[in-house]
């Protein structure tokens, strides 16, 4: 003699937010129920906005490490080239930008300045492997090329930073406005 046991689990759970619709599923995170127009990714709404703020910083320092490894090897450099009694180009001043991105993505998670970091990075990097190629030193240029590696992926990290944060603003607007 079987049982039907499938009317014990039938739940006539409501979403937190919207007591008025049947709950889809719960949030992974603090387990309340929610509807399916609450739910982000496997998060509530709270929830969403609480893991994607603690994602920025750890995205933002990823983005800034990029951004200032070209300018730290040129710093280096610099300081070798100074020290053997060698003026210092003005040029190389344009190399403050990005170090001055990285800063600013790391103090304010800021997209805008990512972008302007790794593209203006590529730029130099770019004028830099000209100016070899115009010299004679073509061997130098897998140097330029390996430093290029970093800034090509603080692209990706900028679009990802990006996508964080507008999402981060989005779910506060939605937050304040409800």
């Amino acid at each position: 003699m079987a049982a039907d046991f499938s009317d014990w689990f039938d739940s006539n759970a409501r979403c937190a937010t919207h007591p008025h619709l049947e709950a889809a599923s719960t949030c992974a995170r603090c387990g309340s129920f929610c509807c399916e127009a609450c739910l982000t990714q496997a998060w509530c709404e709270p929830c969403a906005l609480v893991v994607m703020r603690a994602h920025l910083p750890g995205t933002a320092r990823s983005v800034a490490w990029k951004l200032a490894l070209a300018p730290a090897f040129l710093l280096v450099s610099t300081a070798l080239w100074v020290s053997r009694g060698r003026e210092l180009p003005t040029q190389w001043l344009a190399w403050l930008v990005p170090m001055g991105c990285a800063l600013l993505v790391l103090r304010r998670h800021s997209p805008a300045a990512a972008w302007v970091g790794a593209v203006s990075s590529l730029l130099l990097l770019g004028w830099q492997a000209l100016s070899l190629f115009s010299g004679g030193a073509e061997l130098r240029l897998l140097d330029v090329g390996l430093l290029a590696i970093a800034p090509v992926l603080a692209l990706d990290g900028a679009a990802r930073l990006g996508r964080l944060f507008a999402s981060v603003r989005v779910h506060e607007a939605i937050r304040r406005a409800g």
